[in-house]
């Protein structure tokens, strides 16, 4: 009996690519993990941590009031965030303000499922997909790695098009 179904990607795809993704998950869930148990409560619960790299920790507030708090406590919370092995070289923060009114809606998943996680790729990684799909035989496999890397490309399109000021002339 032939089974079908997708086909393992990950034996398409350089080995370094894989342990890149992985390696960058791990890194955000652990510095997600130590956020929430070092910061205070209501920070915590109002500004998020994106990207922990090179000794810029990214963070999402949710307004530009707990902007101001995070940037207000950042001496303290960076010497908080140190004692912990894993922020042991933090250097400062990088505040992203995404307002909930704004945020984009959590997308379903194409099978309808509730509550599947959704990771939005870097344009690096988009890019290494795209150059990692020119040199595949498979014509499948090549299609659906342009696909990938294609649509977090025009995601990262939309999302600047949303947040960019609007130029249209208003109606006198």
């Amino acid at each position: 009996m032939v089974k079908k179904g997708l086909t393992s990607v990950g034996k398409y795809l350089p080995a370094g690519l894989l342990q890149h993704l992985d390696l960058r998950q791990d890194e955000t869930s652990r510095a997600q993990a130590r956020w929430q148990a070092c910061v205070p409560g209501p920070l915590a619960e109002h500004v998020r941590p994106l990207r922990y790299e090179q000794g810029l920790l990214s963070v999402q507030a949710d307004s530009s009031a707990w902007a101001g708090r995070l940037r207000q406590q950042q001496q303290g919370l960076v010497e908080l965030l140190r004692r912990e092995p894993f922020f042991k070289h933090l250097r400062g923060f990088q505040v992203h303000v995404v307002p909930h009114a704004r945020a984009a809606p959590k997308p379903k998943p194409a099978d309808g499922r509730e509550g599947a996680h959704h990771h939005r790729l870097s344009t690096q990684a988009a890019r290494l997909i795209l150059d990692t799909a020119e040199g595949i035989d498979d014509a499948r496999l090549q299609t659906a790695l342009r696909r990938l890397g294609n649509a977090a490309a025009d995601a990262r399109e939309n999302v600047s098009a949303e947040t960019a000021p609007d130029s249209s002339p208003r109606p006198k």
